[in-house]
């Protein structure tokens, strides 16, 4: 299984406090969830504002937990939503979701450690 969490950021910045660690990580993952919904509401909606204001919100926590690779897809759709891109639009997201399956699947794992 490729790694989509590095948990290396997380472990410093809260050194020793485990279960800190696994809080955040179970917010993120709740949040997440929300997110995704969102997002494709806006999807749904051609909202491109929504969606780059959704993938801005998704970016920054992602880098925060260690999940670098959900970051920069979170990162690539914010740049790509415009109204008439919806192509690579639909691309980024479909990169995203499969991030987030990947990311969501190793926070599980690690609440059940």
């Amino acid at each position: 299984m490729d790694i989509a969490l590095d948990l290396t950021a997380l472990k410093s910045m809260f050194p020793g406090e485990e279960l800190l660690q696994r809080a955040i990580l179970q917010e993120f993952k709740s949040t997440a969830g929300l997110c995704m919904e969102e997002l494709d509401a806006a999807l749904e909606n051609r909202d491109s504002h929504g969606v780059r204001l959704l993938a801005h919100k998704l970016k920054s926590s992602s880098f925060a937990i260690g999940a670098e690779a959900l970051g920069q897809y979170c990162e690539d759709l914010e740049s790509s939503a415009t109204e008439t891109a919806w192509e690579p639009t639909r691309l980024h997201v479909w990169q995203l979701k499969a991030s987030m399956t990947s990311v969501i699947s190793q926070i599980e794992e690690l609440m059940d450690s």
